[in-house]
């Protein structure tokens, strides 16, 4: 059985979930791909919670963070239910910390985020329950937060399928490029022929895996 589609996105974790949400959104024709049953637990998508944040040692990844945090507002909006609790967010750098306290404040600074810098004493006066080392430098962030990382997941999965379509228990046996066409071939009888496909799957013997002579892309 052959069926054509925009989009094949293969493996439906957060990344892969998330793909297609966005894909059917905009209006493509989207084929959802999953190897095991959908809000399986074999990821790293399927826990509790996850930490959100802007402190980070780069800033390209403070940039990414603000897409993210808009990602977030966007799914909370389509679904009308509450994802982010803002916490706050402290990041501890003792002395000789692999990445140093500069390399966050830099980033930070270039990508006009706000923060702020505390000393060991700082820190152990606003959180008593910490005993720290001499010389730790503190970072405090208030838009830290944490995010439901298998409640998000699924949203994100549900939402596809209202404009999309999935299919689970469908690993993916070929992916490739043949003549102009890019397909994926599911479970050995059906083929998805698409216009492009989004490989995520995690790696391993079951995952989506290139035929001979052919290229996942």
């Amino acid at each position: 059985m052959t069926e054509t589609f925009e989009y094949a996105v293969v493996g439906l974790g957060a990344l892969g979930s998330a793909a297609a949400y966005h894909l059917a959104k905009r209006g493509h024709s989207v084929i959802g791909l999953e190897q095991f049953e959908l809000g399986h637990v074999r990821g790293a998508s399927h826990d509790s919670s996850r930490i959100l944040r802007h402190s980070y040692h780069t800033p390209n990844y403070v940039r990414l963070t603000k897409a993210a945090y808009d990602d977030w507002a966007e799914l909370e909006a389509d679904s009308g239910e509450q994802l982010v609790t803002v916490t706050g967010g402290l990041d501890l750098f003792p002395l000789g910390a692999a990445i140093s306290s500069g390399d966050y404040v830099d980033s930070l600074t270039a990508e006009g985020v706000d923060f702020e810098l505390l000393t060991e004493t700082d820190v152990m006066e606003r959180w008593p329950q910490f005993l720290l080392p001499g010389g730790t430098v503190g970072l405090y962030q208030q838009r830290g937060a944490i995010v439901p990382a298998g409640r998000g997941t699924a949203l994100l999965q549900s939402r596809a399928r209202y404009w999309g379509r999935h299919r689970e228990h469908s690993p993916c046996s070929r992916c490739g490029r043949w003549a102009t066409t890019t397909a994926a071939s599911v479970a050995g009888d059906r083929t998805y022929h698409c216009r492009r496909l989004v490989a995520t799957p995690m790696p391993g013997p079951t995952g989506c895996w290139p035929a001979s002579g052919s290229t996942c892309r």
